[in-house]
């Protein structure tokens, strides 16, 4: 059934399937309103027609007859009543096991092979003989790695083993049973560098593969530095970006250590690319070199930049440059700074820049309050994240400034938002990992909408960060193609990959299908524009679009909006 919709007589006219691939409740997002969480619409499900799916079922016991099987007489045991009773709420349906000995009635009921579970659920909870009935629910394991310090890590999982309140944490374990990262993914860390002999950091460092096999002295790759094999150093003018404070090697076991080696420590990552860009040193960070740090990571295919840095000095070009990284899809994660003050009043920078790349990160305490140094904002600070007290690596030989904090080698215990931004960092990389053809807008606000509401009137997102439920809320499915249906579907050239690209190319009159998800999930990550065509646009299949069926339980449409609607008709 379709929908005429008209604006002015002449001046356009629109039609939409009115069950359309656009699901409001679970698919269109605005920029205070996102939710992508996907299982409410697409609900419990049923089976496919080779799965057989069962139930948990609480039969009333008593020595009569069964209320819906009054004709059923004679001595019968509990099991031979309840398959009766089974088999009338739902043919074919048989009593499997019994769990009597521990709760009356108790009973896993088989359904018939491709029955929907919905479906045989309505049924026996309508049942007279029925006391619940539920679905056979599957829960996870929370997978705990075997990392030697993993059990001192509170910000990954918090017991109380610091004193702090349980569960003040990202939720970790609960994250890592849906993602443990990609090492295609690259975090570029703008920080004093990284040791890179650590044991725990070494196997995820990123790797310049072109530099590493091509010949000494000689930039192989044509980025203007000779044999950067893991990164550069731009304070020095070297290949070899060695951490001579201890900073940067502490923000990459945060990000990255290797995980679940029966060594040292967990990173929140457990594989990833680790790019070292020093850009700083015990007495700061270079503007000029966080500027050229920026330019490499986004030649260098860099998803993500952690910047643990922050100052009160405005700087266009920096902005500039984040920019420039946001143009090319780079998340740029920055600390709110150390000054217990209101970024709202006195602005931290780059935190503060109002550059949507940015995600502005303070820092949390072991009960979920805020840090007793942290910069907080409510309009400038997007989120916060444990940064007290959060043990981490440090370098395997002791540098000056190592020796003047009074820190141990190898692995220790810091505070401030420079602990809280890395863990940002890297639940952007997990988040890339599990769906990558996300935008750093979906990114962003996905892990800003599903934070523990636990900073009321300090942030943005009135939260910390909660890795587990930003990831189970990432839309799961692939890229669909897009048909109009005037072109041949047996020609690949005729197909569309956005929805707005065909929109644009469409005339009055067209019928413009997008590919539905029979077996799987078809997801769209964009806004559209009508632009006053009147023109028809419906999910459906792209080979055969003469075929009503048009799919609208798994197909998807996210649009994020930065300003301004979803979907635009015309005149707005």
């Amino acid at each position: 059934m379709k929908e005429q919709i008209q604006e002015r007589p002449g001046t356009w006219r629109l039609l939409i399937s009115s069950v359309l691939i656009l699901c409001a409740a679970a698919g269109l997002v605005a920029a205070d309103d996102l939710s992508f969480s996907l299982s409410d619409a697409i609900g419990y499900g049923g089976t496919s027609a080779d799965e057989q799916g069962t139930l948990l079922v609480r039969f009333v016991e008593g020595d009569g007859p069964p209320a819906s099987c009054p004709d059923l007489f004679g001595p019968r045991t509990a099991r031979n009543v309840r398959e009766h009773v089974a088999a009338g709420a739902v043919e074919g349906a048989c009593v499997e096991r019994q769990y009597d000995d521990i709760v009356g009635g108790l009973s896993l009921v088989s359904l018939p092979k491709g029955t929907s579970v919905l479906d045989a659920l309505a049924q026996f909870s309508g049942c007279a003989d029925v006391l619940y009935a539920e679905p056979n629910y599957q829960y996870s394991l929370c997978r705990t790695p075997n990392d030697e310090l993993y059990a001192e890590q509170w910000a990954l999982n918090n017991t109380g083993q610091t004193g702090g309140r349980e569960d003040a944490d990202i939720d970790a374990p609960e994250a890592w049973d849906v993602q443990t990262g990609n090492k295609a993914i690259i975090v570029a860390i703008l920080d004093t560098g990284i040791d890179t002999s650590h044991p725990d950091l070494v196997v995820n460092l990123w790797m310049n593969n072109a530099e590493m096999f091509g010949e000494a002295d000689v930039d192989d790759d044509d980025n203007g530095y000779a044999d950067d094999f893991y990164g550069y150093d731009f304070v020095n003018g070297a290949p070899d970006p060695v951490d001579d404070v201890y900073h940067g090697t502490y923000v990459a076991g945060i990000i990255g250590a290797f995980t679940n080696n029966m060594m040292g420590m967990a990173g929140v990552c457990w594989n990833v690319s680790l790019m070292p860009l020093k850009v700083g040193d015990a007495e700061g960070v270079n503007l000029d070199a966080a500027i050229a740090a920026i330019e490499y990571a986004t030649k260098s295919g860099a998803k993500v930049i952690n910047a643990s840095w922050a100052g009160p000095d405005y700087s266009q070009s920096l902005k500039n440059a984040i920019d420039a990284a946001g143009e090319q899809g780079i998340m740029f994660v920055a600390a709110a700074g150390n000054d217990l003050s209101n970024n709202d009043e006195i602005p931290m920078y780059p935190a503060s820049y109002e550059s949507y790349n940015i995600i502005s990160v303070l820092a949390t305490d072991s009960s979920d309050r805020l840090s007793r140094f942290s910069n907080y904002g409510r309009a400038s600070v997007d989120l916060g994240e444990p940064g007290e007290d959060v043990l981490s690596t440090l370098p395997t030989e002791e540098t000056a400034a190592m020796a003047e904090a009074g820190l141990p080698t190898e692995y220790g215990v810091l505070s401030g938002t420079s602990v809280a931004g890395p863990h940002v960092a890297a639940a952007c990389a997990l988040m890339w990992s599990e769906y990558p053809p996300l935008s750093y807008y979906h990114v962003k606000h996905a892990l800003m909408q599903t934070t523990d509401k636990v900073l009321g009137g300090l942030c943005l997102s009135q939260g910390r960060l909660n890795l587990a439920r930003a990831l189970k809320a990432i839309p799961k499915g692939q890229p669909g193609r897009v048909l109009n249906t005037r072109d041949d579907p047996n020609d690949p050239a005729n197909f569309y990959f956005s929805i707005q690209t065909a929109i644009d190319d469409a005339n009055d009159g067209d019928v413009i299908v997008v590919e539905g998800g029979a077996d799987s999930n078809r997801i769209y990550l964009e806004r559209i524009d009508f632009k006053g065509k009147a023109i028809t646009l419906r999910s459906g299949s792209v080979t055969e679009p003469e075929d009503p069926a048009i799919y609208p339980e798994t197909t998807f449409l996210l649009g994020l909006a930065e300003e301004g609607p979803i979907v635009t008709f015309a005149d707005d």
